[in-house]
């Protein structure tokens, strides 16, 4: 095959490709002189300077032969710390040679990519070509992901990536395949993991158990691998550090202290509100029993999904959508909004028409601006909102004459 051939083939996925890298180049462009560290802004906006603060001195003790989650806390799997020292090792030739440069490089690259499987899904949920090509721009240029992977370089590029292609090779049938991605993304970033219960489900019902077990083992083995050695060396503290909820703060970190606070640097969880208006004690008793409201919820969640006899494709991303709100909504720990960042792309997935094109660009601006107290309760407001767009509106390709203009087919009411 020529590369005219090859160029005319993925036309569509060379230009969402295109444009996206172009956004995010301009982007970078803009912040780089930063460092990282951009000058102070609207505090809602969480503009968390991590990737400086957090993740690269991670990288530092990691390569002073300091223990990661023993000798440093590390909330994340090792996949990203040590993706990241190896990139740290590269750098460009001068003057743009700064160490954190091929990083900051790399994950706005990995960004821009996610555009693809978004692309390649829209297209297993039936939508036409042009279709998938405006549903793909809509969420590459989504304002949330520009801000907090685009500006601030912030980690969910790496897992979000990965989550979105094994998403896309679940769909076609390939599990074994999209249950690797997904360990590998979860050994990345743990919050992708979130789907596997949903695709366990949906492969006990619509193939059989032993699909099932296939799919979390094919999980597990690359999520297991990754972890090595620090899962073998202190198993509580590992799963701790991963956010475990529910689990006591073990040794050597100082025990919790149960007290009501809200600065910028805390998750906000679903009692916060109550302590922001002055129900402090209220919001403190709440809180204790969240761990036991979030096992609760998410278990009636996916026994309510077990009784499904069968998915559809469309069915698949709803409930990997409905059920990351769950898990975010009454996560005890809490939710930054930067975790909106794994549910744009399910949720750009399920536009339907113009309103919901409106109604998905709103969203993005009422998340950045709103104060941060809320996001949870953005969730939880999406949780039943989102069920209007469940219904698949069509199990077959539309056919779409050539000569309507973009704007008038894309989402006909």
């Amino acid at each position: 095959m020529e590369i005219k051939e090859i160029f005319l083939k993925y036309k569509p996925i060379f230009l969402l490709v295109a444009f996206s890298i172009l956004i995010r180049s301009i982007i970078f462009y803009v912040v780089v002189p930063y460092a990282g560290i951009l000058p102070p802004v609207y505090p809602d906006l969480e503009p968390y300077q991590d990737f400086k603060n957090l993740y690269l001195p991670d990288v530092d003790r990691f390569l002073e032969g300091e223990i990661p989650y023993k000798d440093f806390w590390h909330a994340y799997p090792p996949l990203f710390l040590y993706s990241l020292t190896l990139l740290s090792l590269f750098t460009l030739p001068a003057p743009y040679q700064a160490y954190f440069l091929i990083p900051a490089l790399f994950t706005t690259l990995l960004d821009s990519l996610i555009v693809i499987p978004v692309y390649l899904i829209a297209k297993k949920l039936n939508k036409s070509d042009k279709q998938a090509f405006i549903i793909s721009l809509i969420f590459t240029f989504s304002p949330l992901i520009l801000w907090y992977d685009s500006a601030l370089w912030l980690n969910p590029p790496w897992s979000t990536l990965l989550m979105m292609l094994s998403l896309y090779f679940y769909l076609d049938d390939k599990p074994l395949l999209s249950a690797s991605l997904l360990g590998i993304a979860a050994s990345f970033k743990q919050t992708a993991g979130i789907i596997l219960p949903v695709l366990l489900i949906v492969s006990w019902r619509n193939k059989d158990s032993r699909s099932s077990l296939l799919y979390l083992l094919f999980f597990f083995i690359p999520f297991f691998i990754s972890s090595l050695p620090w899962v073998l060396l202190d198993p509580y503290l590992y799963i701790w550090a991963l956010g475990f909820p529910g689990l006591p703060t073990p040794d050597p970190y100082l025990p919790p202290v149960l007290e009501w606070s809200y600065t910028l640097t805390d998750p906000a969880n679903i009692t916060m509100y109550l302590g922001i208006h002055g129900f402090v004690d209220l919001s403190l008793k709440i809180k204790q029993f969240l761990p036991i409201l979030f096992a609760i919820i998410c278990s009636i969640s996916l026994f309510s999904m077990s009784k499904i006899k069968s998915f559809s494709n469309r069915d698949i991303i709803y409930y990997s959508l409905h059920f990351s709100l769950v898990f975010y909504t009454f996560l005890p720990r809490g939710l930054y909004k930067y975790y909106f960042v794994g549910i744009l792309p399910l949720l750009a997935l399920l536009i339907v028409g113009r309103k919901t094109t409106i109604l998905y660009e709103i969203l993005n601006i009422v998340v950045l601006w709103m104060p941060r107290f809320l996001t949870p309760w953005i969730t939880l407001f999406l949780i039943p909102a989102t069920s209007f767009i469940r219904k698949d509106y069509s199990e077959d390709p539309i056919d779409i004459p050539d000569n309507i203009p973009d704007d008038d087919y894309l989402l006909s009411e």
